[in-house]
């Protein structure tokens, strides 16, 4: 591996823990609104549908955010099974428009780049056969 590509496995590191704490903080907006909604509802509706069917929502924001975390700092701690994982989250963050779509392509040619058994880089950018 190149050694200038450790400052961009630096960088998409802290992008990737970046993204999870946007996650988790959004996780904490969404529940205080419904917290709010339910203090304004009671007594107008029943609470326990509206409750159920948001459920899946927070655990879905709780579940990107931990996620997003544990891998950024798995993949900067050069742990295997994160690069996977990195993978699996910049495909899916490809369609979050337009930070994560920047991240998503920038992660993507990170993880090209540092493949396991790839041909090391001259500085033109042509593999060394």
């Amino acid at each position: 591996m190149r050694p200038d590509l450790h400052k961009h496995i630096r960088r998409v590191s802290i992008i990737c823990v970046a993204i999870g704490g946007l996650y988790l903080l959004a996780l904490a907006f969404v529940a205080l609104l419904s917290l709010m909604a339910a203090y304004h509802a009671i007594g107008q509706e029943p609470l326990l549908p509206a409750a159920l069917s948001i459920a899946p929502f927070f655990f879905l924001l709780g579940l990107l955010g931990i996620w997003h975390i544990a891998t950024g700092r798995a993949f900067h701690a050069g742990r295997n099974w994160s690069r996977a994982s990195l993978w699996v989250l910049a495909i899916l963050n490809i369609g979050n428009v337009p930070i994560g779509t920047a991240f998503g392509f920038y992660a993507i040619w990170l993880l090209r780049r540092t493949r396991p058994g790839a041909a090391p880089l001259l500085p033109g950018g042509k593999q060394i056969s």
